[in-house]
């Protein structure tokens, strides 16, 4: 998704910050996952990793607008705020 979130001007370098991120979040998993272990025990510890992706998934599915078949413009011009929607014009004239 980086390549289609991200304009191209500055794709480079938000998507490593992108990347970054994304580590550290593994990261703070891996260090945090021993002491939520201990304090609520294994059921406790992956239902709550596990509400918290649910969580996101629940996000995206309501903010990430679908781009199937759409061009890297149109995604651009959509995230960069020049058009309001993603969505196909029907301005198709009917034939005769």
């Amino acid at each position: 998704m980086i390549g289609e979130v991200y304009p191209t001007q500055v794709r480079g370098i938000v998507g490593g910050m992108t990347t970054c991120a994304a580590h550290l979040s593994v990261f703070s998993v891996v260090k945090t996952f021993p002491f939520l272990k201990a304090s609520l025990n294994d059921y406790g510890a992956f239902g709550l990793y596990g509400a918290m992706s649910l969580g996101g998934i629940v996000f995206f599915y309501f903010f990430l607008p679908e781009t199937k078949g759409k061009t890297l413009q149109e995604i651009e011009d959509y995230f960069c705020g020049r058009t309001k929607t993603l969505k196909k014009n029907n301005t198709q004239t009917a034939l005769p």
